[in-house]
């Protein structure tokens, strides 16, 4: 049994298997696909330094409270402040400092608001409810053509159940591992059809596929950014070569 984070596991059957009751090679295939589950998620990278649900709450609404009390050019300066050496304080910027309170648009104001009742509604959730409430969590299923296999498939086991047909064992083992990783890998496509909107239920502004979606336009602006900012300084230098050059003036 092969499992990977982010990837559909692959399954095969040593020789001699084809002799198990189907039922109780359903629940050793099953039993090894969770245990394989579990132990690369155990071993996934935790990324350094990640603040608990408390702390994120608490910075974040220390954030919001800010960015409405004071606008976004106050709280930008005085989070400079904050986060510089003692000895190399940020110079003040003049030029911005006497403008109107510089306001956010609400839509960031309303993302910011979804974030903390999202982190609010996790952190009160009581052990293992992972803060779903009432929500039912999605399962993908898929069989095989065959109709000798059907694997269940959740966000935490992508083999969670398995059923095998009395005549898979007829197939032999190294059939029948083929039709249960392809089988795994369909359950997981049926899986991630419904994640997008469990994760919208549970109160998230964005759901994985929007975010994909989004990120790839925030890239694209970014690149038009990158291209305007190029353009500008290629005009810029050109007027200065003509300035310098005096043929600006002819």
């Amino acid at each position: 049994m092969t499992v990977a984070v982010g990837a559909a596991p692959k399954v095969e059957l040593a020789p001699g298997a084809e002799r198990m009751f189907s039922n109780d090679l359903s629940e050793l295939v099953e039993q090894t696909a969770r245990a394989a589950a579990d132990a690369a998620n155990a071993e996934a990278p935790v990324p350094a330094g990640v603040p608990s649900i408390a702390d994120a709450i608490t910075e974040i609404s220390r954030l919001r409270d800010d960015l409405e009390g004071e606008g976004l050019h106050a709280t930008l300066e005085r989070r400079r402040a904050e986060v510089a050496p003692e000895d190399v304080q940020p110079a003040p910027q003049d030029a911005i400092a006497g403008t109107a309170k510089l306001e956010l648009h609400p839509a960031v104001m309303e993302t910011l608001n979804a974030s903390l009742k999202l982190l609010e509604r996790f952190n009160t959730a009581p052990p293992g409810g992972g803060g779903k409430g009432d929500l039912e969590v999605p399962v993908g299923k898929a069989s095989h053509e065959s109709k000798l296999v059907t694997i269940e498939a959740t966000m935490e086991h992508p083999i969670a159940s398995v059923w095998l047909s009395k005549r898979a064992m007829e197939i032999g083992p190294k059939a029948l591992g083929a039709q249960i990783t392809e089988t795994a890998a369909a359950a997981a496509e049926d899986l991630a059809g419904k994640t997008n909107g469990y994760f919208t239920d549970l109160g998230l502004p964005l759901g994985p596929d929007d975010i994909a979606a989004v990120a790839d336009e925030n890239r694209a602006r970014g690149d038009q950014a990158l291209a305007d900012i190029e353009h500008i300084n290629q005009q810029r230098a050109d007027l200065e070569r003509r300035l310098i050059d005096g043929g600006y003036f002819a």
